[in-house]
């Protein structure tokens, strides 16, 4: 089995999207941020405080409630937490099973703020602080579930479920998050049964973005407009612009970019009208990594630049400004100016080393790797700045971080095809994920071994390596992992002269993205499928499989998967003559 032309069975380095790897950054979520904080009842409570015919305990319940969410605002966790709980004590008291419902969840919510900030710390036991206000969060939750089920109250039920599926969401265990998606559906029912049309949109959010992980888009997509029509009933511009973003996430997800941006413009717009500034900050982050995500370098440098103002007149930490400069420095970068991506990475890193801003350093680092891997002829130099970004990493302990710092490290070798460098990082790097029992970064791990050892052209460890993938992608049920590894499976039977082999794969990993509803894996899946029966000699199938690509591609906005078939079409016509 030969190849004709520019087939996709070349030994060529991709990531699982299928554009060439870069350097992978870890990065803040921003779509996390947005959706996180409190339920945003402050102003319903303090109306509630000002009622005096509730009586003095209610309405003192309901002032501390709107000043526990104030100070949640402010990320004063202590302080919102021992407002909240003296909220909810007092609504308990006064059996007001709602306020109460309200005021747990508020306390849970001051927990899980906490674990995030616990995330940022300088101090060496960081991450078992992190891990305790998430089972602080989880136990309390539990505890009050199983009393809201003994009174039969539907609402204090579905606020549990809601807080326990919340706690869960960003779980490595896929499993967990699973579970976290089943308790968000029964608290969506039971909030749409009592009326709380509020709680059921911040379910349908959850739903959404649970759904987005489990890379589940077309569900996803369907939860988020659930969610977006529902917080058009409040008419409050924050919970509206929340759940437009997770729409914009969910079409980024699908491959409908411009409608992602579409929306995503459509939030910044209604945060901008609320003065909900660390929002616009997020969503201006967000529409910046999405446009370099799509090779709009172009425009994703105002949107990142205007991220990292809003951040530095906040005076907003947690990583936000560091990623927002790295995400400027990127786009820099990729639009070949060089002298500014390098100096704006150089003075970051020497503030940070200035004010002994640890975590800052790394991603002025990563920052720096990126400048270096796209200038011209800095190799070496990205070599060194990736190397001080892993001994940084093991410095504060964060082996979770480390791991995405190691594939960045891979990715600099892989840039310049420096095949045999790249596989040390990636050893350390799966090392540290099985330490950890990360197994979602694990099979991502595993798919860069894939690729390295095809570029080696070592095939038959290539397509051991997928089958591994594969195994664990289904004891995790990550299913769309799983499509990825039978689909690169697949590539390596076409590099092993397998062609029958090569094209069951390519149809297997068809029907998989198929039920996924993952139009740009259907597309890079055709596009195998054509590729092997071009060296088959069958130029009909061949081009009959490669339209259905492009057409694919077009209805993506794909334009590197157009030019993908396109090429195909011609190489098959050539073939054919």
């Amino acid at each position: 089995l030969k190849p004709r032309g520019d087939s996709s069975l070349q030994p060529t380095l991709t990531d699982v999207d299928g554009d060439a790897m870069p350097p992978k950054p870890s990065q803040p979520d921003s779509s996390a941020a947005i959706s996180g904080g409190s339920d945003d009842l402050a102003a319903t409570y303090s109306k509630k405080a000002e009622d005096r015919g509730s009586g003095a305990q209610m309405c003192e319940a309901s002032m501390l409630f709107s000043v526990a969410e104030g100070y949640l605002t402010d990320e004063n966790c202590e302080e919102a937490r021992k407002a909240a709980m003296e909220s909810a004590a007092m609504f308990r008291e006064a059996g007001d099973t709602r306020g109460l419902a309200d005021a747990l969840r508020l306390v849970i919510h001051t927990h899980k703020a906490q674990a995030e900030l616990n995330l940022y710390s300088q101090e060496a036991s960081w991450e078992d602080s992190h891990d305790r206000s998430l089972q602080a969060a989880e136990t309390l939750a539990s505890l009050e579930l199983d009393r809201f089920r003994h009174a039969g109250d539907k609402r204090g039920i579905g606020a549990m479920l809601l807080s326990l599926a919340e706690v869960n969401f960003g779980s490595r265990d896929l499993k967990k998050r699973d579970r976290a998606l089943q308790a968000a559906l029964e608290a969506r029912e039971l909030f749409h049964l009592v009326g709380d049309t509020k709680l059921e949109g911040g379910a349908c959010h959850l739903v959404a973005n649970i759904q987005i992980k489990r890379s589940m888009f077309s569900d996803a997509l369907q939860a988020a407009h659930d969610a977006l029509d529902l917080a058009r009933l409040e008419e409050d511009p924050r919970t509206e612009g929340r759940a437009m973003h997770t729409v914009a996430a969910a079409h980024l997800v699908s491959d409908t970019f411009p409608e992602a941006i579409r929306f995503a413009k459509g939030a910044l717009k209604l945060f901008k009208e609320a003065g909900a500034m660390r929002l616009v900050g997020f969503e201006q982050f967000s529409l910046a990594s999405w446009y370099l995500l799509n090779h709009k370098p172009r425009e994703a440098l105002p949107a990142a630049k205007e991220a990292l103002m809003v951040f530095q007149e906040l005076n907003y930490g947690k990583g936000w400004q560091a990623a927002s400069m790295r995400t400027v420095v990127h786009a820099h970068a990729l639009k070949g100016e060089s002298d500014q991506a390098l100096r704006v990475a150089t003075e970051h890193l020497e503030r940070c080393r200035e004010l002994g801003d640890q975590r800052g350093e790394v991603f002025a680092l990563e920052a720096l790797v990126s400048a270096h891997v796209e200038a011209e002829g800095r190799y070496e130099d990205a070599v060194q700045a990736s190397a001080d970004s892993v001994a940084a990493c093991r410095k504060l302990g964060d082996k979770s971080w480390e791991i995405q710092v190691l594939q960045t490290a891979c990715g600099v070798h892989a840039k310049v095809r420096d095949w045999r460098r790249a596989l040390d990082p990636a050893q350390d790097a799966l090392a540290l994920c099985k330490e950890v029992g990360d197994k979602k970064e694990e099979v991502n791990i595993l798919s860069m071994f894939v690729q390295l050892h095809m570029a080696l052209e070592d095939y038959q460890q290539a397509l051991d390596v997928a089958l591994e993938q594969r195994s664990i992608c289904q004891d995790i049920g990550d299913r769309r992992g799983e499509a990825m590894a039978v689909l690169k499976s697949g590539i390596v039977h076409g590099r092993k002269q397998e062609p029958d082999a090569a094209l069951s794969a390519g149809q297997e990993a068809l029907d998989l993205f198929m039920a996924l509803g993952d139009k740009s894996g259907e597309a890079s899946a055709l596009h195998l499928i054509a590729e092997v029966h071009l060296c088959k000699e069958d130029y009909k199938a061949g081009v009959r499989e490669a339209r259905k690509m492009q057409a694919l591609a077009k209805e993506t906005n794909n334009l590197q998967l157009q030019v993908q078939a396109l090429r195909t079409i011609a190489n098959l016509h050539i073939a054919e003559e």
